[in-house]
């Protein structure tokens, strides 16, 4: 959802993802008063997420992700992967939509699950 939160900043319309409108993460301030609390998904049907993380959190993570997109050396960011992997594979680029995320041994399970030999993948260099 990082990179969907970001998509109002990419687009220009703000500089500040907390101050975009109708993203996850602006409802999920308006709504929320306790910002420490463990992020719950929006749709309550869905169940857990499979991760545990604040709203504080989740928003230090954003507005990192936005730094770290800008700059050349970028920082780490604790609980997420090392930040050339965080943003060259994790975080979608345009004419490079990943299909599946994960471990070598989690994305050949997805493969054959969906009936595929194999997934294209893309380099993050």
């Amino acid at each position: 959802m990082v990179y969907v939160d970001l998509n109002p900043v990419r687009a220009g319309i703000t500089s500040d993802p907390t101050q975009a409108t109708h993203t996850s993460l602006v409802f999920r301030l308006d709504q929320t008063s306790n910002h420490d609390a463990v992020l719950k998904p929006i749709n309550q049907s869905m169940g857990e997420l499979p991760f545990t993380i604040s709203l504080r959190r989740y928003v230090e993570l954003v507005n990192w992700t936005l730094v770290a997109q800008q700059s050349t050396r970028p920082t780490r960011f604790e609980g997420v992967p090392p930040a050339d992997l965080w943003l060259g594979q994790f975080m979608p680029k345009p004419g490079r939509w990943q299909r599946a995320l994960g471990s070598v041994d989690a994305i050949k399970d997805y493969a054959r699950q969906i009936g595929q030999c194999w997934i294209r993948t893309y380099s993050t260099g």
